[in-house]
């Protein structure tokens, strides 16, 4: 397997952002960058969607607004409208759509720049062998809820999750949106296209990869362990699109 695959695919994404206008006018803004990319038998890769974005709508669930605005999720969403507009993408990614079991003819790729809200986003930071891992390390916290809300003083791991939020949100305008960790297990085992495009998009098209971002100051095996915990294909962190420490996991 080409170790460099999961970088080119990265860097496919940012290149891709650094040509869109709000690649301006985020210059100096903290945000998140999130794409999905189609790669073919052949290693063509071809950027499918980009987005930005950090924010989530609460209040009740409604048909009427769209409320989750992270970047993974709007990418995803991106995807599906590229779906529903052109079926030539479809047949282009998924090959002979009246074979069903036959694997679809692309591999799809999601690319963040930082590890998915939720449980993917708990770490530890000052320690790069798991043996010495204790409860007085240090841990990025993730701001994704249980589905009680309540305060955490210590995570919980391994528990879906909702978007983030302050814990003494009034109960009325919290978000009902699940945590993008969440999301994106559900992408890989079941599909992207969802329920609504899978009468014209019936054979699935599940994510092959998803590759994050090594984070400043954070041990990389713990990292590597959060999404271990995760995701059931492809993990990989790619730290700055570069080789220097930069590995591959597989997962079962």
């Amino acid at each position: 397997m080409d170790p460099g695959r999961y970088d080119r695919v990265a860097q496919a994404v940012l290149d891709k952002y650094a040509e869109l206008d709000f690649a301006r006018r985020d210059a100096g803004k903290w945000t998140v960058v999130a794409g999905i990319v189609a790669v073919d038998p052949g290693g063509y890769h071809e950027v499918l969607s980009v987005a930005t974005g950090c924010k989530c709508a609460g209040g009740p669930k409604t048909d009427a607004a769209v409320r989750d605005g992270h970047a993974e999720v709007v990418a995803r969403r991106a995807v599906r409208r590229a779906l529903a507009e052109d079926p030539a993408l479809y047949e282009r990614l998924a090959g002979d759509p009246t074979v069903y079991y036959r694997r679809p003819r692309c591999e799809l790729h999601l690319f963040t720049t930082s590890p998915p809200c939720g449980d993917a986003a708990i770490y530890h930071l000052d320690s790069d062998t798991p043996g010495e891992w204790t409860d007085a390390t240090a841990m990025a916290f993730t701001g994704a809820k249980l589905g009680d809300w309540r305060r955490e003083d210590a995570q919980v791991l391994g528990a879906v999750r909702l978007k983030p939020g302050r814990s003494d949100t009034p109960e009325a305008k919290r978000t009902c949106s699940l945590s993008c960790s969440d999301k994106i297990c559900r992408w890989a085992v079941c599909d992207v296209q969802g329920a609504l495009l899978r009468h014209v998009c019936p054979k699935p098209l599940r994510l092959n990869a998803v590759i994050v971002s090594l984070q400043p100051d954070c041990s990389e095996h713990s990292l590597c362990h959060a999404l271990d915990r995760l995701f059931v294909k492809t993990c990989y962190l790619s730290s700055g699109c570069k080789h220097l420490g930069s590995r591959r996991t597989l997962l079962p």
